[in-house]
């Protein structure tokens, strides 16, 4: 313990007296204070400080000055009380409580902390330079302290993926990394140039805390390198040491369906199951059923073979028709029980639509699917049907899918029917096969 006079009228020597055992509070720890030397002011303007140790778990040599008038013995300074401790830090709390003097402490951050202290009769004895040459003072007194240490730099952490060297990797991917201690908040760099640096711009992590982002409209078949720094108010850790990670996309085909070949073809009859009329050259094709209850089916083609390699391996599927209209009101889709496609390698029957292509046999079907229709768009994800796709110029070249709804019609005399743009409509709004793929 430590106490120093500096206003008396004769020579003082002040002696404090007594401490008893630490007490701590309990309470599970959130963010773990700075292992460092914390420093800081009382509410009277006087210094304080302490130690943080173990990981933010203990607390000691606990230093607080503070003032006092001991107007009975006619003299007046300043002491200091040191407490050694150890003790606990638990929940980001700690506290110390004796006969004559106690403290709370609270970390706001991993590099703040406010608390209390007070002094409850403690004595002081000061020496006077007559008889009978002591005098007695009891100390009781209260206030706040706050007290800060300079924020580390960022911990060193590593990123997750995709992983170094990754091929294969989506065109929308989702970076990831671990934790970095003390960081505020991350940033990203992606760009296309081996060189170990940002060529594009750092990037904000939109939450301060995410260890992960959804990246975006990725060129095909392109190398990205890519980096992760963490943040605070001191620097920026890079991740892996500054390591940067590369990884290439994924191949990405997008097809548009040729108008000569798709078309729309009705049912000869309510329960023929036989296709009657069809028209290749309408600029929308249809799905649902006619005033006589008698079913529309669609044909699309894809002239997949001329686009793929052979080698072609191929990860995602998706296909994307675009709504025109509807006759006979309500939502088809929903009322005749969901999208079912009918995919054939090759093609039903001839290139060109024929009138047999409404029951002829697709080599598998898929469904029902029940999207929901964004920005005029129903899109469905035929991955499992990846089989299916024709990479080869044999069988005409082609993969053709067959739309229809699950149910053959809906049992009243009311035509109604979706009605979405076909292959003869204007580019923008025909329908999509879009294929992901890598070439081993």
């Amino acid at each position: 313990m430590k106490m120093k006079q500096v206003s008396l009228a004769a020579l003082c020597l002040i002696l404090l007296l007594g401490m008893t055992a630490f007490q701590s509070a309990s309470a599970p720890i959130t963010d773990a204070p700075v292992d460092a030397a914390w420093t800081g002011s009382t509410s009277r303007g006087h210094s304080m400080s302490f130690t943080v140790s173990s990981g933010g778990t203990q607390w000691s040599t606990f230093k607080l000055k503070t003032d006092f008038v001991a107007s009975n013995c006619g003299a007046s300074g300043t002491m200091e009380i040191t407490v050694p401790g150890p003790g606990s830090i638990s929940g980001n709390q700690f506290s110390y409580t004796s006969s004559t003097f106690s403290f709370t402490g609270q970390f706001t951050s991993a590099s703040a902390a406010s608390g209390t202290y007070s002094f409850t009769n403690r004595q002081i004895v000061i020496g006077i330079p007559y008889p009978p040459y002591v005098c007695y003072y009891y100390l009781t007194q209260s206030g706040t302290w706050s007290a800060s240490t300079p924020l580390p730099s960022p911990g060193e952490f590593n990123k997750s993926g995709p992983a170094a060297g990754a091929t294969n990797v989506s065109l929308n991917p989702t970076l990831t990394w671990n934790t970095s201690a003390y960081a505020d908040n991350y940033q990203y760099c992606i760009d296309t140039v081996d060189n170990n640096d940002c060529d594009t711009a750092w990037e904000p992590n939109p939450g301060t805390s995410n260890t992960s982002i959804g990246i975006t409209g990725l060129a095909a078949e392109t190398t990205y390198y890519w980096q992760v720094r963490a943040i605070n108010s001191t620097g920026a850790t890079m991740a892996d040491g500054n390591a940067w990670w590369s990884f290439r996309t994924t191949g990405l085909l997008t097809l548009r369906s040729t108008g000569a070949q798709d078309g729309w073809v009705l049912e000869s009859s309510e329960s023929s199951n036989k296709g009657g009329t069809m028209n290749s050259a309408a600029t929308t094709l249809r799905l649902g059923d006619d005033a006589a209850k008698k079913q529309y089916r669609s044909i699309l083609s894809f002239a997949t073979g001329a686009a793929l390699p052979d080698e072609a391996v191929i990860t995602k599927v998706t296909l994307k028709i675009k709504k025109q209209g509807v006759v006979g009101g309500g939502n088809p889709a929903a009322t005749f029980g969901g999208f079912i496609l009918d995919v054939r390698k090759g093609t039903f029957g001839m290139p060109a639509l024929q009138i047999t292509d409404w029951q002829t046999a697709a080599n598998k079907s898929y469904g029902p699917f029940k999207p929901a229709l964004v920005g005029g768009w129903y899109s469905f994800n035929l991955t499992a049907a990846k089989a299916y796709i024709n990479k080869l110029s044999m069988l005409s070249g082609l993969t053709q899918i067959r739309l229809r709804f699950k149910l053959d019609d809906n049992n009243n005399a009311l035509a109604n029917y979706l009605s979405v743009f076909s292959g003869n409509a204007p580019a923008a709004s025909r329908p999509q096969l879009i294929i992901e793929y890598y070439t081993p």
